[in-house]
């Protein structure tokens, strides 16, 4: 028999041994044979062992057949059958597949930022500087711009004298007012007062922070009116967010104080001693509580209106999970964020200073008049504030969706959306406009 003969002869035992060995070996046979069967006809440019080994992958059965060659490059004659064979069972096991769509397996070789779809996926903090773009929404500083007027003028009723207003390059806060609060009014009605102003900055809160997630999110600023809605249909339960940490810690207190009974009974300093220890183990709880009570009441209040069950206590557990696990993150989110709100603190302060001497300048072409510059700076002022307020709150938006991506895993993009309310139906004409 002639080499040519034996040639033919050799492919078609190695085709039906192709087809008669198990599937995990027919890679490693086709390739050693279609080696032999190129420098049978003269083809000898490909060494046996050129094409990639079966063994190298997990994914050995579709690797094998990604290095077949395409179009007028796929050998003839002899192996025809074996790659047909090939293809139909390529097929069956993948239809509607075609080589495009297969994975080719990772390149860990081009490095690690190469793989990175984005910046976020390398720093996840640079979603808070997209945060920035709800100053430009009216409806999110005018809301608080009227939360602030309305602060002011319940604090002006309240405290003896006129509030001095903050310069305009520094963030207002009436936390400071809370001392002169109570001792101008006593601590009943001081409690009042600052109650009223819970209830009266919580929807701000949360509709800004629902504003600041969804930009962090990557996703446009919602509607003002849905978001109302959502922010009314959950305000009964989100004003028990700072209630739950108030009332848990006086329940700890009291149990705190029972300690204490035993030293009413026997006044010896043994006693007081032990009783004294036990009471600054049991108070160290309180101090977690109180502590963590900071940072996650702000936090809850924004889980609230991001998550799709509005429960005050897995909000709170939330925000203290992020602040007792996630300490580090937590800081540095914090620190961002201030660092966002001096830098734009300082571009909208020199933004409300020229509004102040364009105001000083109309005030005095004709004659000067001290009160109405006064109030045209109050009104800047307060504008300013409104601006720096809407930013911070907007960024709780986004570090509560970092935080939570940090403590449990979920992305930033899977932000809740809520449900859209039912669209009417148009209603029907009448027969008699139809046949008119």
């Amino acid at each position: 028999m002639d080499r040519r003969g034996g040639c033919w002869a050799s492919c078609v035992i190695g085709t039906a041994y192709v087809i008669l060995r198990p599937q995990g070996q027919r890679c490693e046979a086709f390739f050693s044979g279609r080696a032999r069967a190129l420098r049978c006809f003269g083809r000898d440019e490909e060494p046996e062992g050129s094409r990639p080994a079966a063994k190298t992958s997990r994914n050995t059965w579709e690797k094998c057949f990604t290095a077949l060659p395409q179009g007028d490059e796929r050998p003839r004659g002899c192996l025809s059958p074996l790659i047909e064979i090939a293809t139909v069972d390529r097929t069956t096991r993948s239809p509607g597949l075609n080589k495009s769509e297969i994975h080719a397996g990772y390149d860990f070789e081009s490095g690690m930022f190469s793989r990175m779809r984005s910046w976020v996926d390398v720093a996840s903090w640079v979603r808070l500087t997209r945060i920035p773009r709800i100053l430009a929404s009216p409806s999110a500083v005018g809301l608080v711009l009227v939360a602030c007027v309305a602060t002011r003028t319940l604090l002006s009723f309240c405290v003896e004298g006129r509030i001095k207003l903050a310069p305009v390059w520094e963030l207002h806060s009436h936390i400071r007012l809370l001392g002169a609060l109570f001792q101008a009014t006593g601590p009943l009605l001081g409690s009042l007062l600052v109650a009223v102003m819970l209830v009266l900055w919580i929807p701000v809160i949360q509709f800004v922070c629902r504003g600041g997630a969804a930009l962090s999110a990557g996703k446009p600023l919602p509607r003002a009116a849905g978001t109302l809605r959502l922010v009314g249909s959950r305000l009964w339960r989100s004003l028990f967010v700072p209630i739950l940490p108030c009332l848990c810690s006086v329940a700890l207190m009291v149990g705190v104080f029972l300690i204490r009974v035993p030293s009413f009974v026997a006044d010896v300093p043994l006693v007081s001693g032990i009783t004294g220890w036990l009471i600054g183990i049991a108070a160290i709880p309180i101090g977690v509580l109180g502590f963590g009570a900071v940072f996650a009441v702000p936090l809850a209040l924004a889980a609230m209106v991001c998550e799709p069950t509005p429960d005050p206590i897995d909000s709170l557990s939330r925000g203290y999970e992020s602040l007792y696990r996630r300490p580090l993150s937590l800081a540095w989110y914090v620190a961002f964020s201030g660092a966002l709100v001096c830098l734009f603190g300082v571009m909208l302060g020199g933004i409300g200073l020229a509004s102040v001497v364009a105001a000083q300048l109309v005030t005095s072409v004709i004659s000067s008049d001290g009160a109405q510059l006064q109030a045209a700076a109050d009104v800047i002022t307060l504008v300013v504030v409104a601006w720096q307020t809407t930013l911070a709150f907007g960024l709780l938006g986004g570090v509560y969706l970092l935080l939570r991506s940090d403590t449990g895993g979920q992305e930033a993009e899977d932000l809740w959306e809520p449900p859209a309310p039912p669209v009417e139906p148009l209603p029907e004409l009448p027969e008699e406009a139809i046949d008119g």
